[in-house]
């Protein structure tokens, strides 16, 4: 009794761990690039004018966090001024997507970077809500853009743009 016991207890001890789990699937993940035209305004103090602008970025698509890095050039033409003022946006941003594989991809982003009105560099801080809709390799862009551009150099203000972004990304 005590031989087929112990005969017992060595084949249970050697019998192999039952399967573990499978691995749960990657999400597959890929860098893009999205091409896009805003326009919008733009308040400095009491005053305001009329913001436009061209940009460029790189995302990190295919999950439900992601990231961008951009670059915008704009110009910004403050109401009952004949001149427009060029200023170059460089930005980092997280990109928070709920439904990375629906038909209409909803998403917020968030992000720091840096605004040069002519050769004088500002950070700023940018916040925006919008929705892809992907169309084959192709996808079209609809964004609310916010961007706060923060007072660095004593006798500046803040100024704050929002805009509307329509783009294209592949």
């Amino acid at each position: 009794m005590l031989t087929l016991f112990c005969m017992t207890f060595a084949a249970l001890a050697i019998e192999p761990p039952p399967p573990s789990t499978p691995p749960a699937p990657e999400v597959e993940r890929d860098l893009g690039m999205r091409l896009y035209v805003s326009g919008g305004d733009a308040v400095v103090a009491t005053s305001h004018g009329a913001f436009a602008s061209l940009g460029a970025q790189v995302v990190q698509q295919g999950g439900l966090i992601g990231g961008a890095l951009g670059a915008e050039l704009s110009a910004f033409q403050p109401s009952g001024s004949q001149g427009v003022l060029p200023v170059i946006n460089l930005d980092a941003s997280l990109r928070f997507t709920p439904w990375p594989d629906g038909r209409v991809v909803p998403y917020v982003t968030g992000g720091l970077g840096v605004s040069v009105l002519i050769i004088i560099p500002f950070p700023d801080l940018t916040l925006s809500l919008g929705a892809e809709l992907p169309i084959g390799e192709l996808r079209l862009y609809a964004e609310l853009h916010g961007r706060s551009i923060l007072p660095l150099y004593p006798g500046t203000e803040q100024v704050n743009v929002s805009s509307l972004r329509l783009g294209v990304g592949f």
